[in-house]
């Protein structure tokens, strides 16, 4: 018999679980681990009636609250591993509905940024190595191992390179899915391809999202754009491509959000500007399409494409 010790509150009591099996164990290692990354985004609040991260902080609370309870409803019925499959699927919406509100979360300004310093806000550094060189700059990475002061709470691992920044952050010994972007460019528009693998260990299905942060364009930030969504299968792949209104500016990251469960993984791609977006070439018969101007007495015309300004030259 595992015995896990929850020491937050449910339902304004400190309660200790006995955990009859180790699936139950591992979910409230999870809820465990949830809760400390919802005192940091709390403290984050501006103002806790008008800021845009109030209403999804405040479902991902409810929705953790549920799953502790159905859990403790479970454990005092005597749940054993026969006999916790509702129990599994219940705790699997209750986890659902909350990936879906801390998506809705991050899609606002600055709160991904706080989410990744939630996640290890509880920890302190172990062991600290190097990591295979960046997928984008090519310079060695680091790799940082981080434990956690509380029991019950998750180790953490996060990736980075000096130019580009914390690129990958997940659960020690489950390092998610793997991400590749690269970014191009179709006549007017710029494209971002992405390809994700999900990890074949995984046990369930992973809830992504993407989200660009375009950087800066024109001297200030650009506007994010809409989120792609889907679940990617354990072992599965999957193609996503993003067209963009304009290139992106300096400091442009796509940031993934992975959820399996309760559990979080998260990467943030740094992406190189594009000098410019190509433009359709004028067709033909458009560039043959000379403007007919009446010219004055001593003026020679020179011919000039369609919606060009006729030049003139003194005899």
């Amino acid at each position: 018999m595992t015995v896990t010790h929850h020491g937050d509150r449910l339902n304004g009591e400190p309660v200790t679980i006995t955990a009859s099996t180790t699936r139950i164990a591992s979910w409230l290692e999870d809820i465990a681990t949830v809760d400390r990354i919802h005192h940091y985004l709390d403290a984050q609040l501006r103002n806790r009636t008008t800021d845009p991260g109030a209403r999804p902080l405040r479902a991902m609370r409810l929705h953790n609250d549920e799953a502790q309870a159905s859990i403790l409803s479970a454990v005092r019925a005597g749940a054993t591993e026969t006999t916790d499959g509702p129990l599994a699927k219940e705790l699997g919406d209750h986890a659902a509905r909350w990936a879906h509100a801390l998506a809705r979360l991050v899609e606002n300004a600055g709160w991904f940024d706080h989410l990744c310093d939630a996640l290890i806000a509880t920890h302190q550094v172990v062991r600290v190595g190097p990591a295979k060189p960046c997928g984008r700059c090519g310079n060695a990475g680091e790799r940082v191992v981080y434990t956690s002061l509380y029991p019950g709470v998750m180790d953490r691992v996060t990736v980075s390179c000096r130019p580009c920044g914390r690129t990958a952050h997940h659960p020690y010994g489950e390092p998610g899915p793997e991400i590749d972007a690269r970014l191009g460019a179709r006549a007017g528009c710029a494209v971002l391809e992405i390809t994700t693998v999900a990890d074949p260990r995984a046990v369930a299905p992973t809830a992504m999202y993407f989200r660009l942060a375009p950087g800066d364009v024109d001297g200030g930030p650009g506007k994010p754009l809409p989120g792609e969504h889907f679940r990617l299968e354990p072992g599965g792949r999957s193609a996503t491509t993003m067209e963009l209104p304009a290139a992106p500016g300096e400091g442009a990251r796509l940031q993934v959000l992975c959820v399996g469960g309760f559990q979080v993984s998260t990467r943030a791609v740094a992406l190189s500007g594009l000098a410019s977006i190509p433009r359709p070439r004028a067709t033909m018969s458009r560039r043959r399409d000379a403007r007919t101007v009446t010219s004055k007495p001593g003026a020679v015309i020179i011919e000039q494409a369609a919606g060009a300004e006729p030049a003139r030259s003194k005899a």
